[in-house]
């Protein structure tokens, strides 16, 4: 019961939520996918963009998450949360340089007179 609504967990509940609201969202991503045909391209885009507050509640819970139970404070430094970090801040500046570049991309397709067909 604890995985699907953590909140009376003993420890860590705020953390354990933000866990399992990453994973509700994720479900929720999948399930659209498999059903894109069913429910029209511009829904299923609307809902894949929630891939960014999961992977945001994803490594909240990855990083602050005490590996031990004892609702301590996590080693940072500890090998697997290096490479939980060195993700969460590789996921950032990707994502940082793609919002400009399709913000672009968008601008030059509305200045064209012709449409682009292929």
């Amino acid at each position: 019961m604890d995985v699907l609504w953590p909140i009376h967990s003993y420890l860590q509940p705020k953390l354990n939520l933000a866990g399992a609201g990453a994973l509700y969202l994720i479900v929720l991503v999948l399930v659209s996918s498999l059903l894109r045909t069913q429910i029209g391209r511009p829904l299923w885009r609307s809902l894949h963009y929630l891939v960014f507050p999961c992977a945001a509640l994803l490594f909240l819970h990855s990083i602050l998450t005490d590996p031990n139970l004892k609702d301590g404070h996590p080693d940072l430094l500890d090998g697997g949360k290096v490479f939980v970090e060195i993700s969460a801040l590789i996921s950032l500046t990707t994502t940082t340089i793609r919002i400009p570049l399709a913000r672009k991309r968008i601008s030059r397709q509305m200045n064209r007179t012709v449409p682009f067909t292929r």
